[in-house]
C-alpha cells in the first residue's frame, strides 16, 4: 500500500483518487473545492491543508491541476524538495497538455529546469501546419500506406507569451483521417527524437510498471509488518530482473521476442519436464511435443555458467 498525495480533485482527479482508494492505497487529497474534499473523505481518503504537506508526506504525488498558476505552485514545491537533496542535479519535467501553460514554462526557464509538455492545438497552429499536413496526407494516399507520420519543429509564440518557444508537431495520416499532436519543450534535438523518444517514453515506463505490478503481483503487500512488505517487494523486484533478462535474451526471430512476462511464464517456465540433478550438472528433458524446446535450449545455454 502506498501513501499517495493527490493534488486537484476535479472532474478527472476525484474519480482517479477514489479508484486508488478502492485499490487499497492511502490517499491524501488537496483541492480548493470543499465538496470534492468531502467526496474524497466519504470514499475513505483524507485531506491535508496544502499541496506542500501532501508532497512532503507522500510516496507518490499525482497532480490534476486546472490552471497554469496551480501547475507553477506545485512545481515550485516539488522541485524545491528535490533541490534540497540534490542541488546540482539536472531536472526534466514531463507533463501532458494541462502542464503546457505559460506560467509553468516561464518558471522552469527562470529556474534552469528543462521541460517537455503536451500542447493543445489552436487555429493559428492549424494554419501554420496546413501545407505540411496536406503533404503527409497526399504522400500516404499515393503510397497506399495504412499510416504515415511526419514531424515538424518550429518556433511559436502566443500573444500572451513574452517569448517564442520551441514546438514539435507530430502529423499522422491514416485511412481514418488526420491527427496532429503538439509538444512544447526547452530541449534541443530532432523533432522525431523529441516526440517519440523523449516525450512518449512515459508509455514505455508505464509498461515496465505494469509488468512489475500486474504480471509479477508486486502490489500484494498485505503484511501487517512494513518490513515484511519491503522484503516481499525485494523478492518481486528480483523476479522482475530475472524475467527481464530472460526476455532480452530471446532472439529477435522468435515469436516470444518482446513478449510480456505472462507469455514467457506460460511458454518457457510453466511447462512439463523431467529434471535430473547430478553432482556436476542438472539435466532437463522436455517432451518431444514441446513447441519451444529449441528456444528453451538456446536460453539455457545463454545463462549456463561457463565450463571450467
Amino acid at each position: 500500500m502506498s501513501r499517495i498525495g493527490f493534488i486537484g480533485l476535479g472532474n478527472m482527479g476525484l474519480p482517479m483518487a477514489q479508484n486508488l482508494i478502492k485499490a487499497g492505497h492511502a490517499v491524501e487529497g488537496v483541492d480548493v473545492n470543499p465538496a470534492s474534499i468531502e467526496k474524497l473523505k466519504s470514499a475513505g481518503g483524507t485531506s491535508v491543508e496544502t499541496a506542500k504537506i501532501a508532497a512532503a508526506r507522500a510516496d507518490v504525488v499525482i497532480t490534476m491541476l486546472p490552471s497554469g498558476k496551480e501547475v507553477r505552485t506545485i512545481l515550485k514545491h516539488l522541485i524545491k524538495r528535490i533541490r534540497s537533496r540534490w542541488p546540482k542535479v539536472d531536472i526534466l519535467v514531463r507533463g501532458d497538455s494541462h502542464y503546457g501553460r505559460d506560467e509553468a514554462m516561464q518558471w522552469c526557464e527562470e529556474q534552469g529546469v528543462d521541460y517537455i509538455f503536451g500542447f493543445a492545438t489552436n487555429a493559428v497552429l492549424a494554419t501554420m501546419l496546413r501545407d505540411k499536413a496536406d503533404a503527409v496526407c497526399v504522400e500516404r494516399a499515393t503510397s497506399g500506406a495504412q499510416k504515415l507520420r511526419g514531424f515538424v519543429k518550429f518556433r511559436y509564440g502566443a500573444k500572451s507569451w513574452k517569448r517564442e518557444r520551441r514546438l514539435v508537431a507530430r502529423i499522422e495520416a491514416t485511412e481514418k483521417g488526420l491527427d496532429i499532436r503538439y509538444i512544447v519543450t526547452s530541449l534541443n534535438g530532432g523533432a522525431k527524437h523529441l516526440y517519440e523518444t523523449v516525450y512518449c517514453a512515459r508509455g514505455e515506463m508505464e509498461n515496465f510498471i505494469k509488468l512489475h505490478k500486474t504480471q509479477l503481483a508486486s502490489d500484494r503487500t498485505s503484511c501487517r509488518d512494513p518490513r515484511a512488505n519491503q522484503f516481499r517487494l525485494i523478492l518481486h523486484t528480483a523476479a522482475y530482473w530475472l524475467m527481464l533478462a530472460l526476455r532480452k535474451a530471446v532472439p529477435k526471430r522468435s515469436a516470444l521476442y518482446r513478449a510480456e512476462f505472462t507469455s514467457l511464464r506460460l511458454h518457457l517456465i510453466k511447462i512439463a519436464a523431467r529434471v535430473v540433478e547430478r553432482a556436476a550438472r542438472i539435466r532437463i528433458s522436455l517432451p518431444s511435443a514441446c513447441p519451444n524446446a529449441a528456444l528453451f535450449r538456446h536460453l539455457a545455454g545463454h545463462f549456463a555458467a561457463p565450463v571450467p
